[in-house]
């Protein structure tokens, strides 16, 4: 199966906002950490940038890559910049 990707750069704050919509079509989603910031991301619910209730962190500079079709929100410790693919 070949993969289409969409990709796009954000604007993180530190307050939780939605970074992606569920889609039932999607394969992966890869999350890049493009800042000298860490970034948290919960695919549950409001993210929060504590460990615990589903929040998942990206330390300053890594990615994330996961099969994931839900809804994911995202906050930063600091102001960040992220950038996010999605594969169909």
């Amino acid at each position: 199966m070949a993969y289409t990707p969409v990709n796009r750069s954000l604007a993180v704050s530190t307050a939780s906002q939605q970074m992606v919509q569920a889609n039932t079509l999607r394969e992966r989603l890869l999350i890049k950490n493009d800042s000298a910031s860490d970034i948290w991301i919960n695919p549950f619910g409001p993210a929060s940038a504590t460990p615990g209730g589903g929040n998942i962190r990206i330390v300053a500079g890594s990615q994330w890559d996961e099969k994931l079709a839900s809804a994911v929100q995202v906050i930063g410790a600091a102001a960040a910049n992220i950038t996010v693919w999605e594969y169909f």
